[in-house]
Order: C-alpha cells, then sequence, then structure tokens
C-alpha cells in the first residue's frame, strides 16, 4: 500500500502577558483620612484580569516602610486563578499603632498562562 506524505508546519508565537488592572472605579491611591491609634480603617479595590488568558496571581500583599500596619485581606490572594474578564477584591486595612505618618503600596504579581 503505498504512504502519502502530508507536509505540516507552524509558528509559535509569544504568549500575550498577563494584564492585571484596577477596576476604573477604583483610586489611583488608597488614601485614608486620620485613623486613631488603636482604631482601624478599611478601603477596597477591585483586581481586574483584562487578558485572554487565565492569570494565577503570585502576591498580593502590602509593601514599604509601614507595611505591617497595612494588613490585606479579601478574596485576592496568593494562588486565586482569574479567569479571563474575572475579578477580585482587595481589602487594604490600617492599624497605626502610634502617633505618625504610614506609607507604603499595595504590591501585586500574576502569572499568566498560555
Amino acid at each position: 500500500r503505498p504512504l502519502r506524505n502530508a507536509t505540516v508546519s507552524g509558528e509559535g508565537t509569544p504568549a500575550e502577558p498577563p494584564r492585571l488592572s484596577w477596576h476604573a472605579a477604583t483610586p489611583a491611591e488608597l488614601a485614608f483620612a486620620d485613623v486613631a491609634v488603636g482604631a482601624s480603617a478599611v478601603r477596597r479595590a477591585t483586581l481586574v484580569n483584562g487578558g485572554p488568558a487565565p492569570v494565577t496571581l503570585e502576591r498580593v500583599r502590602s509593601n514599604g516602610p509601614s507595611a505591617a500596619r497595612f494588613p490585606v485581606e479579601g478574596s485576592c490572594r496568593a494562588g486565586t486563578v482569574l479567569a479571563p474578564g474575572a475579578d477580585c477584591e482587595v481589602v487594604l486595612r490600617v492599624a497605626p499603632s502610634a502617633p505618625g505618618a504610614l506609607s507604603g503600596w499595595l504590591e501585586t504579581i500574576g502569572t499568566g498562562s498560555g
């Protein structure tokens, strides 16, 4: 029996990078008003996967000089997988332990599949 060969070809293209972004309603700065020592206050932010592939959150935490005073809560946690178009909520709390200014930033890192 004669065999027929078929030519095959293809090309791998780089996967589109993850596109994590803050929901439009999330302010660019999550500033807190004055909070009394011993009290706490909360700000909420929504993280959105705007890319075409799932994104796994590797890190969601506060960072900087006063990071310990800004605990992070909510549904955005390390290990969370966000499908395309899905979102999760970051709850950032401030809990001053002494008078004075506090500063830091919210760090989010995600890796995509592709």
